[in-house]
């Protein structure tokens, strides 16, 4: 812990975000206003496994854009893990900022919540939540498979009767 001038600990702010194609974390002192920690990874390179292009998952049909939240849980360890190999004390960080993948829906049981009020920061989150994620793929914004079942609700609710 770094004492202010004021005695006070030191606080940080955690700003993270997981794009499509990505993670990257940041962190800032909000005393200093200093970047104390910048990190990114791409997914294709630190997970070779799930065989992505672009953190989406190979698909032969153009219009399925899925990507795997099995590898989002992997990512969101991975920026835990670098974080506590720097010099960054996670015990000062008072904030967190996350922005993600905007409409990836990722599907759980009714065990995910009783899983997530029982974290345990020692253990990997895939051990703790891995279980409860229902399908190994989430649709992205990008997904468009189901619009052609879109345009025939739109139509059924148009007709008169």
């Amino acid at each position: 812990m770094t004492p202010t001038r004021t005695g006070e600990r030191r606080r940080y702010t955690l700003g993270l975000d997981f794009s499509t194609q990505s993670a990257k974390a940041l962190v800032l002192d909000t005393h200093s206003a200093e970047v104390v920690y910048t990190g990114s990874f791409k997914y294709d390179d630190a997970f070779p496994g799930y065989c992505t292009e672009g953190g989406v998952l190979k698909s032969d049909h153009p219009a399925i854009r899925h990507t795997s939240p099995l590898m989002l849980i992997e990512a969101l360890d991975l920026v835990f893990d670098s974080l506590r190999k720097s010099s960054i004390d996670p015990s000062l960080i008072g904030a967190v900022k996350v922005d993600a993948m905007q409409h990836c829906t990722v599907y759980a049981d009714a065990s995910f919540g009783e899983r997530i009020r029982s974290l345990d920061a020692e253990r990997n989150l895939m051990a703790q939540i891995g279980a409860s994620i229902t399908r190994r793929t989430s649709p992205i914004w990008e997904d468009r498979s189901p619009v052609k079942e879109a345009r025939f609700d739109i139509g059924y609710h148009r007709k008169p009767g």
